[in-house]
């Protein structure tokens, strides 16, 4: 996996790769959630699946979780272990987006909120004994976000 980031880097430069790691995750975890949303009844539920799926998908484990909801925003504290992305690299950089990108997609499909923001505050590949994720979800905007047009003048 760190030869294709580092071919990729090479080529498209490495926050363009940051970014399709991270919707690749985000993907993944659309099309599980898609086939298992019926399964996750409870939120140990989807705790134990999230910790299946990064199994499978070979994105370490999860060893804890934790959560902090004022009314308004949802923050999730994930701590991953034997994250393979990370594993035997040293960056100067997180390298977790393709886990930092479907757990953040699980998340807000779960509690239905938006992700406002998706952050690994720690990394392996920075000499972490573990990656950290942190997520902030907010509300679902009631009315669609426009673009906003902006006119031209030639």
């Amino acid at each position: 996996m760190q030869a294709i980031r580092s071919d990729l880097g090479n080529i498209l430069g490495p926050n363009v790769v940051k970014e399709i790691f991270y919707r690749i995750g985000i993907n993944a975890a659309s099309i599980a959630h898609e086939q298992l949303k019926d399964v996750l009844t409870s939120e140990r539920e989807l705790w134990s699946m999230a910790d299946r799926v990064t199994r499978l998908q070979g994105w370490g484990r999860i060893r804890r979780y934790e959560k902090a909801f004022d009314g308004q925003r949802l923050v999730v504290r994930v701590i991953l272990e034997d994250s393979p992305f990370a594993e035997g690299i040293v960056s100067r950089e997180p390298v977790c987006d393709i886990a930092r990108g479907g757990l953040g997609k699980l998340i807000a499909l779960y509690y239905g909120m938006t992700l406002l923001k998706s952050v690994e505050v720690q990394c392996c590949a920075r000499g972490s004994p573990f990656c950290e994720l942190l997520f902030e979800l907010g509300p679902r905007p009631t009315t669609p976000i426009l673009p906003q047009v902006v006119q031209l003048t030639i």
